[in-house]
């Protein structure tokens, strides 16, 4: 009984997100074309960009990456090759 009582405490709230947009559409339908125009916008983009992704998918990509590496001057120091073996691994 108490494990039942202690989940429910800890439980997340559910998103109201549904709940809010119908209540702004009641109180401002006209904002209701608005809203589908991004929407139709928002779903012809995706399906451009997972179209084209196809034809680029051997694109190469520059992603800066920076490795903090904390010691004491050490042996937890490692080295600059252990470093570059680890992005050749990513």
């Amino acid at each position: 009984m108490v494990s039942i009582v202690s989940m429910s405490v800890m439980a997340q709230h559910s998103c109201a997100h549904k709940e809010q947009r119908e209540k702004m559409q009641k109180e401002h339908p006209e904002l209701i074309p608005a809203q589908e125009a991004r929407r139709q916008f928002l779903e012809n983009f995706t399906q451009n960009f997972s179209t084209n992704q196809s034809a680029q998918s051997f694109v190469n990509l520059l992603i800066p990456v920076v490795f903090h590496v904390v010691h004491d001057n050490g042996v937890e120091n490692i080295s600059d090759a252990q470093i570059h073996e680890s992005i050749v691994q990513l």
